[in-house]
């Protein structure tokens, strides 16, 4: 992939984050530009050739081993490597007779639409939003691992349904995530702690004291160990467990700096809940917004806990953290003196800058085949 289109969509991104600041600009012109810049985005996602990255030559060998709708049974989407919901997909663009880059293409679309979506309902800086996604997610989720991009993306879109209190909805789209990434089920604990936590405080604390206790023991057993001891207790996940071994072996330890790396969005997140409860109306949207967001934040650093000794399940506490791309927006929305708004900005960018440099220039995760 180019590095000057790489460069130029991360420098793109981050100018338009002037636009959060100006009123010269009419809000109607905003928004084109918005939409104008995701369907870059999706259109560069569907781009991707085979020496775009390693994993994308894998979906492709696959693709053109998958059959049309006609000839697939349910036992083949089931009993697939991928997930069926990359199955499924890649079966209907085939049924049209269509190229891998549609279905880029619409994994890219799927993936952005609902990032769209909820950074317009809930982000007043929708652009320094959209560059936190172009900056931290875009590369890696749509461009490097996109089965996990677009489950990482139904896990983000699920905020939305957690603030409106629609649980049956939150389930449904978590279980669609799970479909395109086994990872996507680790959704259901924030979830969990924000359903705890309406008027049940205590059971809110002890629920959090647990779910750092389960951390740190996952983190001392080993998740492989545990999973292994899981599938003894239960034979029918023992082809699962196998496939998850055989993946992973040899993963190395993906210690605890992203520990330190999000900090500001949780102490920024926790500032926010705590003004915001200070107005007295704990039922507020904005609040229901910040603490639903706090809860992905939180989970995501149990997570980074309890899957330390594994480089390849940081995919767990990343698609819980891309929170931060809304959290970024709220964050900014809670400093009311300019000074204080202006240091959050140059934090987050930064912070920005140093994870797109390290996804893209420095092989962290899944690395993209530079071309100069």
């Amino acid at each position: 992939m180019s590095v000057y289109l790489i460069v130029f969509i991360f420098l793109l991104s981050m100018g338009s984050v002037r636009l959060d600041f100006t009123d010269r600009v009419s809000e109607k012109n905003k928004i084109r530009w918005f939409n104008f810049i995701c369907i870059f985005l999706i259109l560069t996602a569907a781009m991707k050739t085979e020496q775009t990255t390693f994993d994308t030559n894998n979906y492709i060998q696959y693709f053109k081993t998958i059959p049309g709708l006609r000839e697939i049974s349910p036992h083949q989407i089931l009993n697939a490597w991928y997930e069926p919901g990359m199955i499924l997909i890649g079966s209907i663009v085939k049924t049209f007779h269509l190229s891998y880059h549609v279905m880029f293409a619409v994994l890219a679309s799927l993936a952005i639409v609902l990032y769209r979506s909820v950074i317009l309902q809930y982000a007043r800086y929708r652009f320094l939003s959209l560059f936190v996604y172009v900056s931290c997610y875009f590369f890696l989720n749509e461009i490097c691992i996109i089965r996990h991009g677009t489950a990482c993306a139904l896990v983000f879109y699920n905020i939305r349904n957690i603030v409106n209190k629609k649980i049956v909805r939150s389930v449904i789209t978590l279980l669609a995530a799970s479909v395109f990434h086994a990872a996507g089920c680790i959704g259901f604990l924030p979830l969990i702690i924000c359903w705890s936590g309406k008027g049940r405080k205590r059971y809110t604390k002890i629920f959090l004291l647990t779910a750092v206790l389960l951390s740190c023991i996952v983190s001392v057993i080993g998740p492989v160990r545990l999973a292994e001891s899981v599938a003894v207790i239960i034979p029918s996940l023992q082809g699962r467990v196998l496939k998850m071994t055989s993946s992973y072996a040899g993963s190395t330890p993906a210690g605890l700096r992203r520990l330190i790396l999000y900090a500001p969005f949780l102490w920024l997140s926790l500032r926010g809940i705590d003004r915001i409860k200070a107005l007295g109306n704990t039922e507020h949207t904005n609040l229901r917004i910040r603490l639903t967001v706090y809860s992905y934040i939180i989970s995501g650093y149990f997570c980074i806990i309890a899957f330390s000794s594994m480089t390849v399940l940081s995919r767990f506490n990343s698609m819980l953290l891309a929170s931060v791309i809304l959290s970024a927006s709220l964050n900014l929305e809670d400093q009311n003196i300019k000074i204080n708004r202006f240091a959050c900005l140059i934090v987050f960018l930064l912070l920005c800058t140093y994870i797109f440099m390290r996804h893209v220039f420095f092989n962290a995760g899944n690395s993209i085949n530079l071309i100069y």
